[in-house]
């Protein structure tokens, strides 16, 4: 992204502006200049393209539940929102808001299961990656499958593949629909 964002001292003031607008004003020099380093990471935008380019992404996928609002560069979808100028995603559902993992990549992976027809209802998938951040766990995203790594687990980590249908428990593999692998999860992790 294009902006010009500056800290500038003037008659015992800190001002830090982005594109020559006022954002913020301080007298300390630390505070200042701890905020100055704030607004630059919040206004960096995402490495991997332009705004216009996520708005492509969502519109190429075709589903109407994700929810563009180009003013405040958002995308939501059900309890999920994704902030391009910070590039995090929340969760944001039942009173809640909690920073999941992966930014940008987690809020593509879930759109492409989405347009894929892999997932028809991403909301038990987005709880469930609350939950795990929730719990101290951890969970990694790849192609078509979600990882979920805690020493509660036997071989420390299991997955599922959404498009076999398959949990991978470490020693063995088994057929099962998302919501058992949700089950199983949460009930290890509590």
């Amino acid at each position: 992204m294009n902006h010009k964002i500056t800290l500038t001292y003037e008659n015992g003031q800190f001002d830090i502006s982005i594109n020559n607008k006022s954002v913020n004003q301080e007298t300390d020099i630390e505070v200042a200049f701890e905020t100055f380093k704030q607004v630059i990471k919040n206004n960096a935008g995402h490495p991997n393209g332009s705004w216009e380019a996520v708005e492509e992404l969502v519109k190429t996928a075709g589903d109407p539940r994700f929810e563009v609002n180009s003013d405040y560069k958002t995308v939501q979808i059900g309890s999920m929102k994704y902030f391009y100028n910070t590039g995090k995603v929340f969760y944001m559902g039942q009173g809640k808001m909690v920073a999941l993992t992966g930014g940008y990549d987690f809020f593509e992976f879930i759109l492409k299961l989405v347009a894929s027809g892999l997932v028809e209802e991403p909301e038990s998938l987005l709880y469930l990656c609350m939950h795990i951040v929730e719990s101290s766990a951890t969970y990694g995203l790849s192609e078509s499958e979600l990882s979920v790594a805690s020493a509660a687990f036997s071989y420390g980590n299991v997955s599922y593949n959404f498009a076999t249908g398959k949990m991978n428990k470490g020693t063995s593999s088994e057929k099962v629909d998302f919501e058992k692998f949700k089950a199983f999860v949460v009930d290890i992790i509590k």
